[in-house]
């Protein structure tokens, strides 16, 4: 696999947390507080030294914001809701 397909298929963990984060309308240590988590785990998410979201992590979040969408939080593709209509406009 060429280095440029590589970087293609990695997940941008930084992106997501911070388009979950947004969504939320919560800053890094009040969602870690929210979904039961150290808030170094979220800042290791936001800083790149955590590359993608432990799946328990996800089941997590999702427990917490059943709106998440659980696919955004892996892949980032998508909307970072479930349901698009509940977005803030």
């Amino acid at each position: 696999m060429k280095e440029s397909e590589k970087a293609e298929k990695n997940v941008d963990a930084r992106r997501i947390i911070d388009e979950v984060l947004k969504a939320v309308g919560m800053n890094a240590p009040t969602f870690a507080n929210k979904i039961g988590i150290n808030y170094q785990r979220i800042f290791d998410l936001q800083r790149g030294r955590t590359k993608k979201f432990n799946p328990g992590v996800v089941n997590l979040i999702c427990d917490a914001f059943p709106q998440i969408n659980k696919s955004f939080l892996f892949t980032g593709e998508g909307s970072v809701l479930n349901n698009t209509n509940e977005q803030p406009q």
